[in-house]
Formats: C-alpha cells, structure tokens, sequence
C-alpha cells in the first residue's frame, strides 16, 4: 500500500514538476521558487512519504523564493551602480560644455577687438531701383573693406541681398541674387578669397518699407555684408568636441 501512495506522490510530483518547467519559460521571476518546490518534494516524498513530499515541497519553495529575491536584490543594487555612473559622468558632461562655451565666448570677444582695431565693420551696399550695379560711392567703401579683409584672413564674410517691393515676387527674388553676385565678384576681383564668402538672397520677403514710401524702399533695395568675428576652424573645432560629447553621454 505505501509503495502504491510513494509511487502516486512521486508521479503527481513529476507531473507537477513538468508544469512547472513549462511555465517558467514564460514566468521568469517565479524559477527559483518552482525549482526549490519540485525538489523539495521529490526528496520529501522519498524521505516521509506523500506529507514528507507536501512538507519537502513547501520548505523547497520557500527556499527557492529566497533565492529569488537575493537575485533581484543584487540586480537592483547593480541598478543603482550604474544610475549613479551615469550621473557622474553627465555632470562631467556639463562642466565640460560650459567650459567649451566660455572658450567660445573668449574667442569671440578676442576677434571682435581685432576687427575692430582693424576698422572692419559691417556695412551695407545700396543700389537704384531694378539695377545690380554698384555705384562709385559703395564700390570705393568695397575697396577699403578688401583690404582690410586681405589683411585679416581668419575673418568670414556674409553677404545677404535683398529688394524693394517693386515688381514682381519672382523678378525681385532673382535682383537680389544678382546684387548679391555683383558684390560678391567685386570683393573677388580685388583679392577677397571666394572661399570666405557666403550669400543667400531673400527679394522682398523682408522689405520694410511700403510700396509707395519712395524714400524708404531705397533701404530695401541692398546688400548686407557681415563680417564674422569668430574664425570658423576654431568654431568647427569647439562644436566638434561638444558634439562627441553629447554623443558619448547619450551612449
């Protein structure tokens, strides 16, 4: 009769076993717990018989959820390791930022005193209704600021052209081009490198005056020059480093 109850217990125990193997493919937390169970009713069964196994089986499982929770605690504690590895080096991250960008400042204000010492200064070339001809007055100022600029190479040179409101969106979009040309192969002709110089045009879009304020549409109708106080290999090199950076914190 008891080998009958053992051999009973010991089959509802591997029955119960194989389900629970199945289940922990899908259940992950409960591993531990479900192995600790099976085995210790195995063991209790083979020890006490059918209440050894229940006994055994219970003891085994709560074994197999210490272990469980150990191994969570541990990945937790691993967690919290890493969140703090990653603040530190964010930190860093900023501090670095902000000393790139007091170096960017510095820069700046370095090169700002140079042009300005130099008399290099931003200016504006106008020209007369519907023509990209520049006139002897700005072309006389043209030639003071390519030497100037000849003079000091790290400087760039934005040119920006622009029309009144007279004629048509598209006639006006493609004058501005022009003026902007006529400038550019100005500068070119007297020394400037073409290298430093970039244009974008926008017609009219950004004219101020109305359609009829005479006077006013005359300061519509220009090409802006910037000059760029900060040397662009520097800039280049500064927006690189900040960029690795950001790029190393992200990862």
């Amino acid at each position: 009769m008891k080998k009958t109850i053992l051999a009973t217990a010991l089959t509802l125990v591997l029955v119960s076993q194989s389900a629970l193997a199945t289940e922990m493919n899908t259940e992950q937390t409960h591993h531990e717990p479900a192995i600790g169970f099976g085995v210790g009713a195995v063991v209790g069964v083979i020890v006490g018989g059918p209440l050894g196994g229940f006994i055994g089986g219970v003891l085994g499982g709560f074994i197999g959820e210490t272990e469980a929770q150990k191994n969570q605690l541990e990945l937790q504690q691993q967690q919290i390791v890493q969140a703090k590895e990653e603040q530190q080096h964010l930190q860093q991250v900023a501090q670095q930022n902000m000393k790139l960008e007091q170096q960017l400042v510095n820069v700046q204000e370095q090169h700002e005193q140079l042009l300005q010492q130099q008399g290099i200064t931003d200016m504006n070339v106008q020209f007369a209704l519907g023509t990209s001809e520049i006139a002897p007055l700005f072309a006389s100022q043209l030639q003071t600021l390519a030497q100037q600029l000849i003079e000091y190479p790290q400087a760039q040179i934005d040119l920006t052209g622009f029309a009144d409101k007279a004629g048509t969106t598209d006639f006006n979009l493609a004058l501005s081009k022009q003026r902007v040309a006529s400038v550019k192969r100005f500068l070119i002709d007297l020394g400037v490198d073409g290298a430093r110089l970039t244009e974008q045009a926008h017609g009219e879009t950004q004219a101020l005056a109305a359609i009829d304020d005479i006077e006013g549409r005359r300061f519509d109708r220009r090409v802006s020059i910037a000059v760029l106080t900060e040397p662009q290999t520097m800039m280049a090199e500064i927006a690189t480093d900040d960029s690795a950076l950001l790029t190393t914190a992200n990862n």
